[in-house]
């Protein structure tokens, strides 16, 4: 969704939850994301200073940034990295930004911000850029500007979808189709109180660990395996224990978003949220993302009464996601606040 006129572009791009398929993106595995009514609005101009001027009303923060600036962690680097990979002339920008999603909530903030300005500089510019490759603009910032070695699915999830529009992507070949979630059911959203940060190191070790066991096994990326049919107790000597985890959990979580994606169309709430659940269980265990916090609010989800609850995001801190029933969600909610007074509803 976008507006204004040729002096100024306005867009808005949605956050992500997704829904089953963690760490499968650069994986070559399939995903399942929704895009959420939250996200964040973003209105740009060109200036004649030469400069990139950003401000925020949710950080209550006003920065200016030189067009040859380097990364240095502030929040706006993804706004100065689109701007730099958008592929315009050397142009000024100023550029505000504002926000209903929390940021290292693992809802896919930094990647709604690196899209929408990537699209909204493109516009002023009168450089043509569609949804794929938007998001395949802000993936290179993050790649190349920022040092997240990310895949795919946060980028083109909250570049393709709408407010409310699911997908099933596969990341290997960025072919998708769109899901409709049945009448009845409800996703809900809480923060577990654990800020996390993508660039702090551990995202990176898991993606090397993966990359590791692929080399190892003589794949370009894990979910290859399963055309191979080929993870038996051999392959499995061949790697260090932690390489073997992460296998195990990528091929069972690959499996696992088919299967729901098969639950979703056939309206079984109950097998969704099994898969849900075994989904957070492998991530704790065999992926080692969770932590005793997140693993918390997910029990307290569990014994509120969701079908199903996990762990959402790149891990170590972040979100849940639940699967409950529209019906019993006020009173699900009120018991899963009481058991778990730390987190807080999102959406």
């Amino acid at each position: 969704m976008s507006g204004a006129g040729r002096d100024e572009a306005r867009v808005f791009t949605p956050g992500r939850v997704n829904l089953i398929g963690e760490h499968l993106d650069y994986n070559g595995g399939k995903v399942m994301p929704v895009a959420l009514k939250l996200g964040l609005n973003i209105s740009a101009r060109k200036n004649s200073d030469g400069v990139l001027n950003v401000s925020s009303a949710q950080f209550n923060d006003q920065v200016c940034r030189a067009l040859d600036e380097a990364a240095n962690g502030h929040w706006s680097d993804h706004v100065l990295g689109a701007v730099k990979f958008a592929h315009t002339k050397a142009q000024g920008f100023d550029i505000r930004i504002e926000s209903t999603l929390p940021f290292g909530s693992g809802l896919s903030s930094s990647a709604a911000l690196s899209v929408g300005v990537t699209k909204a500089v493109r516009r002023l510019s009168e450089m043509p850029v569609n949804d794929v490759d938007a998001a395949l603009l802000a993936q290179q910032v993050e790649h190349e500007f920022i040092g997240v070695p990310c895949g795919i699915m946060d980028q083109m999830a909250v570049s393709v979808l709408d407010s409310g529009d699911a997908m099933i992507l596969d990341t290997e070949s960025r072919e998708f189709r769109l899901l409709e979630i049945p009448r009845g059911w409800r996703f809900a959203v809480h923060h577990s109180g654990v800020v996390r940060s993508l660039d702090e190191g551990r995202y990176g070790v898991r993606r090397a660990e993966c990359e590791a066991a692929a080399r190892t096994l003589h794949v370009d990326l894990l979910c290859h395996l399963e055309q191979r049919n080929e993870f038996c107790l051999g392959a499995q000597s061949q790697l260090a224990p932690e390489e073997v985890k992460r296998t195990r959990h990528v091929l069972s979580e690959n499996a696992r978003v088919k299967a729901a994606a098969n639950s979703l169309e056939a309206n079984s709430i109950e097998a969704f949220g099994a898969l849900m659940n075994e989904s957070h269980v492998s991530m704790r265990d065999d992926f080692e993302i969770s932590t005793p916090e997140v693993d918390a609010v997910v029990e307290a989800s569990q014994e509120a009464g969701a079908f199903g609850a996990r762990m959402t995001g790149g891990g170590f801190g972040g979100c849940i996601v639940s699967l409950v029933s529209e019906a019993a969600f006020s009173s699900w909610n009120e018991r899963l606040i009481a058991l778990a007074p730390d987190c807080r509803f999102i959406c």
